[in-house]
C-alpha cells in the first residue's frame, strides 16, 4: 500500500496572530451605557456584566435607582480611546 502524500506544514511562529474585533457601538456615542447594552458591546451575558459591576471590576454610578456605566472608562477597558467630537451650534 502507497504510502498517503501529504502538504507540508508551514513552520510555528513565535508571533501570535491577532484578529481584531468589532464591537457594535451606537453613533454618536451616549454619556453613558445601561447594564444590559453593555454586556452587548462587551460580548459577555448579564448575569456575568452585573457581577463585575457589583465587584467594582466595571466602574458604574447610580442615579435615581439606575446603573450607568460611563462610556468613556467602559471603552477604555478594551483600549478604545474615543475621539471628541466638536459640534458647532447654530447662531439663532
Amino acid at each position: 500500500m502507497p504510502a498517503a502524500s501529504h502538504a507540508p506544514l508551514a513552520p510555528a511562529t513565535d508571533t501570535p496572530t491577532i484578529t481584531p474585533i468589532r464591537l457594535a457601538l451606537p453613533d454618536p456615542l451616549p454619556v453613558y451605557f445601561y447594564v444590559p447594552d453593555a454586556a452587548k458591546i462587551a460580548g459577555i451575558g448579564l448575569s456575568t456584566m452585573w457581577l463585575a459591576v457589583n465587584s467594582g471590576e466595571i466602574e458604574s454610578v447610580k442615579l435615581r435607582g439606575r446603573v450607568l456605566i460611563p462610556t468613556i472608562p467602559f471603552l477604555r477597558m478594551f483600549g478604545i480611546e474615543p475621539t471628541p467630537v466638536v459640534v458647532e451650534r447654530a447662531n439663532d
